[in-house]
């Protein structure tokens, strides 16, 4: 016959397990109340940093959509993406755009403003160079859309007449080096 053991109660409460538990859920229940006592009386701070949270997460999620489309991206992009890319990309920079239609554009792709300068873009999505054709067309679509600035954005490079041209009607170009450059500035995580 095997003895049977019976155990001691005070003995199985005053054990170092169960007094690491009751501990633990004594602190548990302190930092609960202190909690509840904080969010008692801070209530409008906490609602305001809950608030603020929001906000940066939203600006987190848009800083991600522009890492997503770095420049080893662009090139995958559509003609039409492309052209939209460059709309977000100067709204992230803080410019009011607007991207014009696809068809009768007169020769602007996306229309930027800032600080009452408004200014016209060409997109042009080419892996060869870029000639007097883009800057023509910007050009006209200066007067236009009433701009006082133009500028024509690509993924190659340009003619030398096409640069001789710009210089001589100002408008500045972004070709595939600064492109690379300008999309690198973009913040990352």
């Amino acid at each position: 016959m095997s003895r049977r053991r019976y155990r001691d109660p005070f003995r199985i409460l005053t054990s170092p397990k169960a007094m690491y538990a009751f501990i633990s859920i004594m602190f548990f229940l302190m930092v609960l109340k202190v909690a509840l006592q904080i969010v008692e009386r801070y209530y409008g701070e906490i609602i305001l940093l809950l608030f603020m949270g929001i906000i940066g997460y939203y600006f987190y999620r848009r800083q991600q959509v522009f890492e997503r489309l770095a420049f080893t991206r662009i090139a995958t992009l559509t003609d039409r993406e492309f052209e939209l890319y460059w709309g977000d990309f100067f709204e992230f920079k803080g410019y009011k755009t607007q991207v014009t239609h696809q068809t009768s554009d007169q020769g602007a792709d996306v229309i930027i403003e800032k600080d009452g300068i408004r200014t016209a873009i060409q997109a042009k999505k080419y892996s060869g160079s870029v000639g007097n054709g883009a800057i023509q067309e910007v050009v006209a679509s200066k007067a236009y859309y009433r701009c006082q600035k133009a500028m024509v954005v690509t993924t190659g490079h340009f003619t030398k007449a096409a640069k001789e041209l710009a210089a001589a009607n100002d408008v500045e170009l972004w070709d595939h080096d600064r492109v690379s450059v300008e999309v690198s500035k973009l913040p990352v995580k």
